[in-house]
């Protein structure tokens, strides 16, 4: 497909079917960069702004590439009333590391997780598959910023297939539960979007281990 003439498509014609194809073809994309600083977008994250270009500069996996190892986000065509694209930083090294991308399955719907006595947890620190070491640099270096030097993590599951990735809550200072959606959210800013976030105290369950070692 030509997807030059995909990202003209008039706003009507954008739905899911859109997005897939869109998706499916980012390998293709060449852009030329906006300006050479990352811009704070709306919800107030880094992010390169390009622009795509058949004759560009460079390709957009070789941006992302740039942008995997910085923890920066990149906003395609936002130069338009709405851009073409917004990838979190976690849909960026998503991409680098799986090569592909599949739309966004909303799962981190906030709620509350219950443990009953005698559940069986598969638990462990985050293996290099699930969350490479450069990642949880990015990650660990926005935690220093906020004034958590020692953030404590946890992979758990209950069937083997199904992961949480636990951030402590007693490394965050055990803030008041009315904080713990927008600290989630946060964090899924730099993770794809189908991992689960909890965020839990570590009393009672198997030992957490630093998020940078």
């Amino acid at each position: 497909m030509d997807i030059y003439k995909h990202l003209v498509s008039p706003e009507s014609e954008r739905n899911d079917q859109w997005e897939v194809d869109f998706l499916a073809n980012l390998k293709n994309i060449k852009v030329n960069i906006m300006q050479e600083e990352p811009a704070v977008g709306p919800d107030n994250w880094p992010y390169m702004f390009l622009q795509s270009d058949e004759k560009g500069q460079d390709f957009l996996l070789n941006v992302f590439d740039w942008c995997m190892q910085r923890g920066i986000g990149v906003a395609l065509n936002p130069q338009k009333e709405l851009p073409d694209y917004v990838f979190t930083y976690g849909m960026v090294w998503s991409f680098i590391k799986f090569g592909r991308l599949d739309p966004p399955l909303k799962l981190n719907t906030p709620g509350q997780a219950v443990l009953e006595k005698g559940d069986k947890i598969i638990s462990g620190p985050p293996t290099e598959e699930y969350l490479p070491a450069g990642i949880r640099a990015v990650i660990n270096d926005f935690w220093v910023q906020q004034d958590i030097k020692d953030m404590n993590v946890l992979v758990m599951s209950k069937d083997g297939e199904h992961f949480d990735l636990c951030f402590s809550l007693d490394s965050l200072g055990n803030p008041p539960v009315e904080e713990h959606k927008d600290i989630c959210e946060a964090m899924s800013w730099f993770l794809p979007d189908n991992y689960s976030i909890m965020l839990i105290a570590e009393k009672g369950l198997p030992k957490f281990h630093r998020l940078l070692i």
